[in-house]
């Protein structure tokens, strides 16, 4: 038994000695000869997209790349700002205002033609930042008019005069959430397809269009596909143009959805988290600072390579991300309360706190908005009790814009924008 063992171990040795031969003779002709040719391909071979880059923390699925401060963009600078706000100041006048809160004059915007009826143009308003343009979109979901269609996208001095259309629909698609750029030379705005064509089968549900255009609505092109993105009357409040001069957008409200980042330039798309809602993400315009807040952990906002920021309520950044303002609840609002009840200025330059007069003290859970002034030197409160202008300087507050109908817990004021005016 040990003499067939002995053999099979010899028979074994004898046939890999003899694969080594081979092996190593043709290595070697190989060494001789050079390598084997590689057959060329027919065509070129174009690079794959890059997938993203998958994160160990669940829902991040890419990391935002660091903030360049030399490639931020430039604002316009402001000398000081007007107020635009909507409202009925009694039960025969109402309509849209132009307010100056230094010196109280006042004017009512040009009430909008019967044409342009349907949906709320009021909460789609957004004031460019130079203050020369006030941007709307018309949403007419039932019985459009035919002139019009579905969507269509405006502009009009901030006194109400020269409205001007610039997009609007036609037989596949519709337009709708338009936004400024930072510096009011461009506007991005969302193509959604039109129902009868998707019933048509000429569009399909899914397929939601990003174009961009000049401020005067020339050189409309489109910039990217996006998956299904939701919209409620022509309106999805998270997407934001900001200062690295990329374009954001959650693209669930009703449902969970994804947050993507799209170049304007080249129409890159980047997805950068899963699984969550617009109310989720709170970024401040230069794109360093996430706010902590349900679904944003600390440790999934440093996965997208961003500062965490911990505060007690959503805040109202400046225009240049260095400075936020935000309201401290008192008990039982907030259960620990670490500071007085009242509105706070938080610098993020320096991490210096200030507290702010509290314009009603009794009840600060009644805080709608907070919104800084395009100087910086003033913030807007909106309250149950009407427009509050906080001075950030000497900490005074004014209510400037009363709400007549306050006592009856009517909400009848409402804060559309600010609206600069530049040296």
């Amino acid at each position: 038994m040990r003499k067939v063992k002995l053999s099979i171990f010899l028979s074994l040795v004898v046939i890999a000695v003899s694969i080594g031969l081979v092996v190593g003779r043709e290595g070697l002709l190989r060494a001789v000869e050079g390598p084997t040719p590689t057959a060329m391909p027919a065509e070129p071979v174009l690079p794959e997209i890059p997938m993203p880059t998958v994160s160990p923390i669940q829902g991040v699925l890419a990391t935002l790349p660091p903030v360049e401060v030399g490639k931020l963009v430039q604002l316009p600078p402001v000398l000081k700002a007007k107020i635009l706000y909507s409202g009925s100041k009694s039960e025969r006048e109402g309509g849209y205002y132009l307010l100056d809160p230094e010196t109280g004059e006042e004017i009512r915007l040009e009430p909008f033609p019967p044409d342009q009826g349907g949906g709320a143009p009021g909460a789609t308003m957004r004031v460019s930042p130079t203050g020369e343009w006030v941007l709307y979109t018309l949403f007419n979901n039932l019985d459009p008019p035919e002139h019009l269609g579905i969507g269509s996208v405006w502009r009009m001095k901030p006194d109400g005069s020269d409205k001007q259309m610039l997009t609007g629909s036609d037989e596949l698609s519709y337009p709708a959430n338009a936004i400024w750029s930072p510096d009011g030379k461009r506007i991005a705005y969302l193509r959604f397809p039109d129902p009868e064509a998707v019933r048509e089968g000429r569009r399909k549900s899914e397929e939601v269009e990003l174009w961009v255009m000049n401020a005067d609505g020339s050189e409309q092109r489109r910039v990217a596909l996006l998956p299904f993105t939701e919209h409620i009357f022509g309106t999805n409040n998270s997407m934001q143009w900001l200062l690295d001069d990329c374009i954001y957008i959650v693209t669930g409200i009703t449902t969970q959805g994804e947050w993507l980042r799209i170049n304007p330039h080249d129409g890159e798309v980047t997805r950068l988290l899963e699984g969550i809602q617009p109310w989720d993400i709170v970024l401040s315009p230069d794109t360093r600072w996430i706010l902590v807040s349900g679904a944003m952990t600390e440790e999934k906002i440093r996965a997208l390579g961003r500062q965490p920021l911990r505060l007690p309520s959503v805040p109202a950044w400046d225009r240049t991300g260095e400075r936020v303002a935000f309201v401290q609840f008192p008990y039982p609002y907030d259960p620990q309360p670490n500071r007085d009840p009242g509105v706070w200025v938080y610098d993020l330059r320096t991490g210096q706190e200030t507290r702010l007069t509290m314009p009603d003290g009794d009840t600060p859970s009644r805080y709608d908005q907070l919104v800084w002034s395009p100087d910086g030197g003033m913030l807007l409160c909106d309250t149950i009790e009407g427009l509050y202008v906080l001075e950030v300087e000497n900490k005074a507050a004014r209510l400037v814009v009363p709400n007549p109908w306050a006592k009856e817990g009517i909400a009848n004021i409402h804060f559309v924008g600010w609206v600069p005016v530049l040296p």
